[in-house]
């Protein structure tokens, strides 16, 4: 347990700006507003905030990997001919993070809100599982009052909403510039944020598990493969309970969690919503179990045509893949959405390797600045796997624009504790 930290709307703001990353007319991005509003953070510049941000290790070693990374791709596009270059803007805009939200993690470390004697893994947890929260709840209210959504729309990129308006007003109702799979990997995330956040707390509430059932719901309203952050979320309940330092918190959620899905069931059928959850929603969002049940198989046509956009490859095609990313016309190489194929494809296999282990190397950097609990070590692990589960359905690791932000946001509230460089 924790002397849990209060966090003021500033921070949840920030955060909410930053992970879901809006679309503002002019600025293009909600993440250049944050960094515009708490730009005022700079004005008092010291040799503390600086060597906070900037001799940070997860800092030096995450520019450096982009770095490395967007050398590459050149490094091939050119030696194959193909001067295709369309994979440098999402690694450019995921660099430029870096430098985008240092004014905020300067305005958290001035506000006191993280610090060297902090529990910062829990304090970040705590702000995801409010902006998930929030969000999850503007996605059941546009569900519901179609106004909403309209309204909701208006901060989507341009090509998301046009997309999402091909459902009817079934998908594609975050306040979020990106939808459908780049917020559902979001969405995975922040449902084991979520739980980590109320598994540790000192009292669990009805209303903690009712905001982390609502979570659940508008995961799967982004997208099914959500389900992978529900797994993950509902197996670190099951081991903390085995191996946690607290098991009673294991079953109070367990024990609370039909009671929270019964209120949102009551809260449905009180907007006469109920009949479209069971025949629409329900069958979609949990496709694979209603396919197992009825033909004995959890394959859908969505995971068919997934599992066809991967082939064995020669090993030239392994190991210096073609150069190549995009078509011409802005569709996939070889039309295939899958992101290991994705990255082979383009570059082969060492660099495919290098941006894993890469990802992994930071992930403990940020696990060492932590008390290295059994609970933090399963936190750490479960994001990597769930990052490596969601990069076969498409390309996540160091290309989604919403996970880099996760991870460099988690950095920097992580940052007091990071080890420093010597100069």
């Amino acid at each position: 347990m924790f002397n849990e930290k209060k966090v003021s709307l500033g921070v949840v703001l920030g955060a909410f700006l930053a992970l879901f990353s809006l679309y503002v007319p002019f600025l293009k991005n909600s993440i250049v507003l944050v960094f515009i509003l708490f730009l005022g953070s700079l004005l008092s510049v010291d040799r503390l905030k600086l060597n906070f941000a900037f001799r940070n290790i997860a800092f030096l070693f995450g520019i450096s990997t982009f770095i490395l990374i967007s050398l590459f791709s050149i490094l091939f596009s050119i030696g194959h001919g193909t001067f295709d270059l369309s994979k440098l803007e999402s690694l450019l805009n995921s660099f430029l993070l870096f430098f985008l939200l240092v004014p905020f993690s300067f305005y958290l470390y001035t506000k006191q809100v993280i610090g060297e004697g902090e529990d910062n893994l829990l304090v970040f947890c705590k702000v995801v599982f409010y902006c998930f929260s929030i969000q999850s709840i503007i996605i059941v209210f546009a569900f519901f009052i179609p106004p909403l959504h309209e309204v909701v729309q208006i901060f989507q990129s341009p090509g998301e909403a046009e997309r999402a308006y091909k459902y009817g007003g079934t998908r594609g109702l975050a306040l979020s510039g990106a939808q459908f799979f780049p917020l559902t990997a979001l969405f995975c995330l922040g449902q084991l944020c979520a739980i980590y956040y109320i598994m540790l707390k000192e009292k669990i509430t009805a209303l903690d598990l009712t905001l982390f059932i609502l979570i659940v719901f508008a995961g799967f309203s982004a997208g099914r493969t959500s389900m992978v952050g529900v797994f993950f979320s509902l197996l670190f309940i099951f081991l903390f309970l085995l191996f946690g330092r607290n098991k009673g918190n294991s079953l109070r959620v367990l024990f609370f969690i039909p009671f929270a899905v019964f209120s949102l069931v009551i809260f449905l059928a009180s907007l006469n919503k109920l009949d479209f959850i069971i025949d629409v929603f329900l069958p979609y969002a949990f496709e694979y179990i209603f396919s197992y049940l009825e033909t004995g198989s959890f394959n859908i046509e969505s995971t068919d045509i997934l599992n066809r956009m991967y082939w064995e490859l020669n090993m030239s095609e392994l190991i210096f893949g073609y150069g190549m990313y995009t078509n011409g016309d802005g569709t996939t190489f070889m039309g295939t959405d899958g992101g290991y194929m994705r990255n082979v494809l383009f570059f082969g296999i060492i660099p495919t390797i290098f941006m894993f282990v890469s990802v992994g190397v930071f992930l403990f950097i940020l696990y060492k600045s932590t008390d290295k609990k059994f609970e933090q070590k399963l936190f750490f692990i479960f994001i990597y796997m769930i990052l490596a589960i969601l990069h076969y359905k498409g390309d996540v690791v160091m290309h989604l624009l919403s996970i880099n932000c996760f991870l460099v946001l988690m950095m920097y509230f992580l940052s007091p504790r990071i080890r420093k460089f010597k100069i």
